[in-house]
C-alpha cells in the first residue's frame, strides 16, 4: 500500500461486490490454463461486484445500502470501466445482471435448490465462472471484483475450482479481487443455526465444513485455496472489522476476514465498522486507523491516518501498489 507513495489523486474508482461464497468440488486433475497473460490497468477494466448472504434471498443489487454508493463513488472519482452487479439469488432485483442467465452450463454441478439459501455455494461460483467466461475472458478481456460477506467465498471458490473442474469454463481473467466482511477462515460451528435457521450457505462457510475446510487447507490442491489464482495472477485484498457482527460471531475478530496467503490484508479499527458498514463509507480524509500488511501477513503496520473502506476498495483495484 505504500501509504507515502500512495495517489492521494487517485482517480480510479472501486466497486465493492459482496456474495460468500464457499465452493468445493470433487477432485479432477487440473486443466491448463490458457498461457495469455493481461497487461495490468489501473482504469477502463470492467469491475463485476458480487453481493453478500441474504436470510430472505431478496437483494437489490444497486441499492444505496449495497453497492449504488460504491458504483457513484467510482464513477464521480473518475473510473471509466463498466461496473456489473450480479445477483444470485431468485428474488434479487435492480442487479445489471443475474447468474441464473449461466445455470445451463452448470446443468450436473451441485445443481438444487436455486435461487436460495440452500442454494450450494459451488454452484454458484460455477455460474460465476462461467459468466465472466462469456462476457469478459474469452474476449481476453479482464476483470476486478468487489466482493462484500458470501461474495467473496464466491469468487474464491470460482477461482479455486476453474483449473480443476471440467464443468467449469477453461479460465478466468482477474487481476484483483477485493473482499470486505468475508469470513475466510470460516464461521464456528453451528453459526447456520444462529444466522439464518440452518440453511447450507450459512453451514458451508463453517470452518469444519468440507467446503471450508478444502479451501483453507494447505495440502488439497497444493493449497491452492490460500490464494487461489486466475489467468495471468490474481491479486488479493481482504478487510475486516472488529465490529462486525459476522467476523466477531462468538470469539472471532478482523482476523476471520483475512484470507491467509492474500498479499494485503486490512483491518480497520476506526471507523469500526458493522457488517455493511464498508458498502456505504465514502470519507475520503486519510484519518482512519487501521493495522495493515502487504506482505500476507509476514509484518503489520499500525497507521492512524488510513483511507476509509470505499477509498481502500478504489486503491485495491487501481494501484499495483495494494
Amino acid at each position: 500500500m505504500l501509504r507515502t507513495t500512495l495517489r492521494a489523486w487517485a482517480s480510479g474508482a472501486f466497486v465493492m461486490a459482496s456474495l460468500v461464497v464457499l465452493c468445493l468440488g470433487a477432485w479432477s486433475p487440473a486443466r491448463a490454463h490458457a498461457t495469455t497473460t493481461p497487461a495490468y490497468s489501473a482504469n477502463g477494466v470492467a469491475v463485476i461486484e458480487l453481493h453478500g448472504f441474504n436470510s430472505n434471498a431478496n437483494l437489490g443489487c444497486n441499492d444505496t445500502t449495497t453497492f449504488g454508493t460504491i458504483q457513484s463513488y467510482l464513477t464521480s472519482h473518475g473510473w471509466t470501466g463498466s461496473q456489473a452487479s450480479l445477483g444470485f439469488y431468485g428474488q434479487d432485483h435492480n442487479c445489471t445482471a443475474y447468474l441464473a442467465s449461466e445455470n445451463t452450463h452448470c446443468a450436473s454441478f451441485y445443481a438444487s435448490k436455486l435461487g436460495t439459501t440452500n442454494e450450494d455455494v459451488r454452484h454458484i461460483a460455477c455460474t460465476l465462472s462461467w459468466y465472466i467466461w462469456d462476457h469478459y475472458a474469452q474476449y481476453g478481456i479482464a476483470v476486478k471484483v468487489i466482493a462484500h460477506s458470501l461474495g467473496g467465498i464466491v469468487i474464491r471458490q470460482a477461482l479455486f475450482d476453474t483449473p480443476y473442474m471440467t464443468q467449469f469454463p477453461p479460465y478466468v481473467i482477474i487481476e484483483d479481487v477485493v473482499t470486505a466482511g468475508t469470513p475466510h477462515q470460516g464461521l464456528p460451528d453451528a453459526s447456520a443455526f444462529f444466522f439464518c435457521g440452518s440453511c447450507s450457505q450459512v453451514a458451508q462457510m463453517e470452518y469444519n465444513n468440507p467446503l471450508m475446510a478444502n479451501l483453507n487447507s494447505s495440502t488439497f490442491r497444493g493449497g491452492f485455496g490460500s490464494n487461489p489464482q486466475g489467468n495471468g495472477g490474481t491479486d488479493w485484498t481482504t478487510m475486516g472489522s472488529n465490529n462486525d457482527i459476522v467476523l466477531n460471531y462468538l470469539g472471532g475478530s478482523a482476523d476471520r476476514g483475512m484470507l491467509n496467503k492474500a498479499t494485503h490484508k486490512v483491518k480497520i479499527q476506526n471507523p469500526n465498522y458493522d457488517h455493511g458498514g464498508y458498502l456505504v463509507d465514502t470519507n475520503d480524509n486519510w484519518d482512519a486507523s487501521a493495522t495493515y500488511s502487504d506482505t500476507a501477513g509476514a509484518s503489520w503496520t499500525n497507521s492512524t491516518t488510513f483511507p476509509h473502506a470505499i477509498h481502500v476498495m478504489d486503491e485495491a483495484i487501481s494501484s499495483l501498489y495494494w
